[in-house]
């Protein structure tokens, strides 16, 4: 029932970003201190010509138990656009305190790099290695 209702959801979720042109991308990452740094989400960053500049954030929810394994809510908020989300992301913990998370990152705009940093309360950590890709490939 919730796993039909999550599909129908999201279903529902592409297909509007189809229409309105979003691209997305997949990010899977590894959070070795979530619990012990109480992460509270991602901020994005995109990669231009002149370094990085500012996408916005992804803000983690309560995780969840469905059907098919553990999922958190999430929500990509971007400055001037409306938010996307709550949307749920596959979560895995590998080990105590650590999160393993597989999300989707919506761009309405060009396509381009981005790159991220988890923060807390207390601040925002470096930022981590590699970056993803959302748009079509040039």
């Amino acid at each position: 029932m919730i796993a039909s209702r999550l599909a129908a959801v999201l279903g529902a979720l592409s297909l509007s970003l189809l229409i309105f042109g979003c691209d997305s991308g997949r990010l899977h990452i590894l959070i070795p201190d979530f619990i012990a740094s109480g992460v509270d989400g991602l901020k994005l960053f995109r990669v231009a010509t002149n370094g990085l500049q500012s996408a916005g954030r992804v803000e983690f929810g309560k995780i969840v138990t469905t059907a098919t394994g553990q999922q958190m809510e999430y929500t990509q908020i971007v400055p001037g656009k409306a938010a996307w989300g709550p949307l749920m992301a596959r979560v895995t913990r590998p080990r105590s305190g650590q999160l393993e998370l597989e999300l989707a990152l919506f761009n309405d705009e060009r396509p381009a790099f981005y790159r991220f940093a988890s923060y807390n309360e207390k601040g925002t950590s470096a930022l981590a290695d590699g970056e993803i890709y959302v748009g079509t490939r040039p």
